[in-house]
């Protein structure tokens, strides 16, 4: 079927360019600074140009610049995701230290920790129905399987990095980061160079073979701008601020504590300290005005403009042509957003840091809260234990005041090297009804289970690491 009085058919793609495919451009640039010369290969025409500049522009910091992109100044590794994420609370065991929200280090690690693999939960025996401190009876169990359901995670034990580590004071010190980013794989070197020689071939085609040199232009803006920017983006050198440290410093050891998980951590100070207080950072040589960012800024914003003038002149073939690089290049940038970045990172603080591999985590789901402190109090014997349990268990009663003390009394015996009991006490309950004592049998039970996991835990090595 042809066109009427000899209308000619026109594929106006201008409506598209510069504003077509921005988050994954936005999450593609933000993988830059994590992968291994991903910096140098992004000469190729990319949309979403416009969305681009504005996400990062605003990294540029003084009042010329604030004008062009106006919104908050932000930090580059804030704005390239690389920091601004809460993390959970910490509390340390024999420091006493305690921090409320840990940084975007400890968000890093006790993800990663509530992603590996559990043991299954261990059911706990119970003596009566479901009472008003939270004990429940067997008929609970599916629900306790979907509701109250906790995981504890012990990460093997951190290292010291030097035999003085944990004995003389640091200095607050930035530690690079550059050899511990994740190489590229050969699948996405080789889908970068797909991807830049389509863009450049295309350029090039257009021009030379239908000699629509709008069309080539606009292409060509669009893989000066994205390289350019890719370049200056992916320039900055990733640091580790680490945190100061004390001389003689108590071993760091603690827990990082959120809704039903808690992780336990082992090791020096300045090493549990790097997790809890230290922060990724982006170091660009032209700080802090970061003039480079806003060239390249408004180049993206040029790009975004200038694409949207040249195409509507251009030839139905060039504009078949634009679009392909636009759709190659979509298909791309989708492919780097897709990557986990929150693991690249980890991946790097876990070379820094020298943790194993998750196969190697203690990990496993427990039914009650009380399993998982326990454990905890066993493992890391806190200097203060009454303390710590009451942060863990606030509940001012005497079944869990009762219960508190039992727990200390087991982890003097488990110290002396007698068997820790967890039977009900034989004295201090004459004037405590039957209610209270099976309340506190279920509470001591639990106990039990957490011990007895953690004793698990010491059979296959947590003693010996």
């Amino acid at each position: 079927m042809g066109f009427a009085n000899g209308a000619k058919f026109d594929l106006d793609v201008s409506g598209i360019a510069g504003f077509f495919g921005g988050e994954e451009s936005i999450a593609a640039m933000a993988s830059v600074n994590l992968i291994r010369t991903r910096w140098l290969l992004g000469w190729y025409n990319s949309p979403g140009s416009y969305f681009v500049s504005k996400k990062y522009g605003i990294i540029a910091n003084n009042r010329f610049w604030d004008g062009l992109f106006p919104g908050k100044d932000s930090i580059p590794a804030a704005t390239l995701g690389l920091d601004g994420k809460h993390g959970p609370k910490f509390l340390g065991a024999i420091s006493g230290t305690c921090i409320e929200m840990t940084g975007h280090l400890s968000h890093l690690l006790f993800s990663h920790c509530t992603d590996v693999d559990p043991l299954p939960a261990t059911h706990p025996t119970v003596h009566e129905k479901k009472s008003t401190d939270g004990s429940h009876s067997s008929e609970d169990s599916d629900k306790l399987e979907s509701e109250y359901l906790y995981s504890l995670t012990i990460v093997p034990r951190l290292k010291a990095s030097t035999v003085s580590d944990s004995k003389t004071s640091t200095p607050a010190r930035e530690r690079s980061m550059e050899e511990y980013k994740t190489p590229m794989s050969i699948q996405g070197f080789l889908a970068a160079l797909l991807t830049m020689g389509f863009s450049i071939a295309a350029a090039i085609l257009v021009a030379v073979v239908w000699h629509d040199y709008f069309c080539c232009i606009a292409i060509s803006i669009g893989i000066l701008s994205n390289g350019l920017a890719t370049l200056v983006y992916g320039s900055g050198s990733l640091y580790m601020r680490i945190p100061s440290t004390i001389p003689n410093a108590v071993p760091g050891d603690g827990i990082l504590i959120r809704d039903n998980d808690m992780v336990i951590l082992r090791g020096p100070e300045s090493k549990i300290a790097s997790i809890t207080r230290g922060k990724y950072k982006l170091a660009y040589p032209d700080a802090p005005d970061y003039h480079r960012i806003g060239y390249v800024s408004v180049a993206l914003f040029f790009q975004a403009f200038s694409q949207l003038i040249l195409l509507p002149v251009a030839t139905l073939k060039g504009q078949i042509f634009f679009l392909a690089t636009f759709a190659l290049s979509w298909i791309y940038n989708a492919s780097l957003a897709s990557v986990d970045r929150e693991k690249l990172q980890f991946e790097a603080l876990r070379k820094m840091l020298g943790l194993a591999d998750a196969r190697t985590y203690h990990r496993k789901t427990f039914m009650r809260w009380a399993n998982i402190v326990a454990a905890s109090a066993f493992c890391l014997r806190p200097i203060r234990t009454d303390a710590w349990l009451r942060q863990l268990i606030p509940n001012s009663t005497p079944v869990w005041d009762k219960w508190r003390e039992c727990i200390i009394q087991s982890i003097e015996h488990e110290i002396k090297g007698r068997t820790p009991s967890f039977d009900l006490p034989t004295q201090g309950l004459d004037e405590w009804d039957n209610d209270d004592k099976i309340r506190l049998m279920n509470h001591l039970h639990d106990a039990k289970i957490g011990y007895e996991w953690y004793q698990s835990q010491l059979d296959l090595g947590l003693k010996d690491e």
